[in-house]
């Protein structure tokens, strides 16, 4: 992209689109819909023959798309092709609907050592601010398409939110706010209040969406300013980031945590919480997905594998040795694994007089300010709906905040954590009254277990690979294929023999899982896969 005198700011120039035509204009890194313009194509005799290059008014790329010219790039394409895209920025365009412009900081010369300099301009947070500023939106547009039915709950948790932000002072006694709040009380008083307040709900949604398009506000230049980072010494302001990661605390936007997952439509649907056109498309998607998705066959399907390879008793008895340490092991790996993976860090217990327990996990997404300090508590668990992450969990919990009161007088709660996935089956202690999504109140003592660390999961898998490779480098090469085939048979074996009534085995019933031939004996696998025909078929459920 390069600038031309000539072009007045509505105007674009590709010799190549047609004279007159209206152009969709974007670049990245794309911050918000102001990134996003619609201009008029027009000709200019004095670079029709180049090749290569747009133009554009040298203000109209510094206002709308941040450009400098430093060898911009620009993604363009006829505005006819997307009449739906073309009307929604026009409308973005509005002056009640356009996010602040973005003003560059001049760039800021690099001092210090040549390594100093090459460590700084390695710092890179554009992935981390985009995300930010993505949430921010998505939170933003979700109004467009949230129940109506939820609206009220939605705005008591905003204002809760916003409640729980304050903390008292260990010196002063005093309510404060973090650092990085500072200067910003009046606006979480309001937003705390929001709730009790006599405006309705339409008008109390109008307000949070302001909040939020003003955290669009404040993010973008800090994004703007990441994006220059390798040109320039400017560097994003952290406390302006912290102070909006605590003002969006109160929703998380379940894509935003998903989209980079490599199970995500292969394994699993991609998690959706919110009402976001975003979420709106996830949700077609994982519909198309679970209708199309395929599904493994049975190894059991695959027991002739190694057939007529011939194995003794003695090779049998040694891969259910082999089997059996390896499951061992291995199970072993991945019950710390899930450990990890289903609530990184400590687990609250909570012990009633009647001697029942309530585990509660993912402690540190916890918005208490006193989570770990909890000796008794009294606790609520809300059903787990659109407003929290952890779909797979049934039950946040929440706190008593000891001495603190809401505007209303009533007991503070905050959340603590979610109910794991063990303890949910305690009907004794979870009860819920008809039609509500908030528990009966548990009280009881606390106890705090440290969670399972990153390096307990690597040094357990580590035993497993050793195990996996000192097995098989024991194995002369000429008998490898026939403790392969011995440790196939073995893991493909029903666990337990069960006839239907017409005395034919049960084809549903549990077989040995295959594992451990997979992981010690995969080149021999895969040799026996290069020739295998099937030459029998069985034909099952047919009457």
């Amino acid at each position: 992209m390069q600038p031309h005198h000539a072009l007045k700011e509505n105007e674009f120039c590709d010799p190549k689109l047609p004279n007159g035509a209206e152009v969709i204009v974007t670049r990245s890194p794309l911050v918000n819909s102001n990134g996003v313009i619609t201009l008029t194509n027009r000709h200019l005799d004095d670079v029709k023959h180049l090749k290569g290059t747009v133009y554009m008014n040298a203000k109209t790329a510094a206002d709308y798309l941040q450009g400098d010219f430093d060898g911009d790039r620009v993604a363009y394409e006829l505005a006819s092709k997307y009449p739906n895209l073309t009307a929604e920025i026009k409308e973005k365009h509005k002056k009640e609907n356009r996010y602040k412009d973005i003003e560059k900081l001049l760039k800021k010369a690099y001092e210090g050592s040549f390594e100093s300099i090459a460590l700084s301009a390695k710092d890179n947070q554009i992935g981390i601010i985009a995300i930010k500023v993505m949430k921010a939106v998505a939170l933003e547009m979700e109004f467009e398409n949230l129940p109506q039915e939820k609206v009220e709950e939605y705005i008591n948790d905003f204002s809760d939110h916003f409640s729980g932000l304050w903390k008292k002072d260990k010196e002063t006694g005093k309510d404060t706010l973090p650092k990085s709040l500072k200067g910003r009380e009046l606006l979480v008083n309001e937003l705390a209040k929001l709730a009790s307040s006599n405006q309705s709900n339409e008008e109390k949604i109008k307000i949070i969406k302001s909040f939020l398009h003003s955290r669009v506000d404040e993010l973008a230049p800090q994004l703007q300013i990441a994006v220059d980072g390798p040109k320039s010494a400017n560097r994003p302001d952290a406390d302006v980031l912290s102070a909006n990661d605590k003002l969006m605390g109160y929703r998380d936007v379940g894509w935003l945590k998903e989209y980079k997952d490599l199970d995500v439509y292969r394994k699993k649907v991609m998690l959706s919480n919110s009402y976001s056109p975003v979420d709106l498309m996830i949700t077609e998607v994982n519909e198309s997905w679970e209708e199309n998705s395929l599904e493994p066959r049975q190894t059991h399907q695959f027991e002739k594998l190694f057939n007529g390879v011939e194995i003794t008793k003695e090779d049998i008895k040694w891969a259910e040795e082999i089997r059996n340490q390896y499951n061992k092991l291995n199970s072993y790996a991945f019950r710390l694994k899930d450990e990890y993976g289903e609530a990184p860090g400590p687990r609250l217990t909570l012990n009633t007089k009647e001697g029942e327990k309530l585990e509660i996990i993912h402690t540190l997404e916890a918005t208490h300010p006193s989570v770990y300090d909890l000796k008794e508590a009294n606790i609520y668990l809300r059903k787990n709906e659109d407003s929290f992450s952890h779909p797979e969990l049934k039950y946040v919990a929440f706190a008593e905040v000891p001495g603190e009161k809401k505007d209303n007088g009533k007991p503070l709660y905050k959340r603590i954590g979610y109910v794991s996935k063990i303890s949910e089956r305690n009907k004794n202690l979870i009860q819920f009254e008809p039609n509500k999504t908030i528990s009966k109140t548990i009280n009881g003592s606390v106890t705090i277990n440290p969670g399972v660390t990153p390096s307990q999961v690597k040094a357990a898998f580590g035993q497993v690979n050793e195990f996996v490779e000192k097995t098989y480098e024991d194995i002369k090469a000429e008998d490898k294929q026939r403790f392969a085939a011995s440790l196939w048979q073995v893991t493909h074996r029903r666990q337990t023999k069960i006839r239907n009534e017409q005395g034919q085995l049960d084809d549903k019933q549990r077989f040995n899982k295959a594992v451990a031939a997979f992981a010690i004996f995969g080149d021999e696998i895969n040799q026996q896969l290069d020739t295998l025909q099937f030459n029998q078929v069985k034909v099952a459920g047919v009457n």
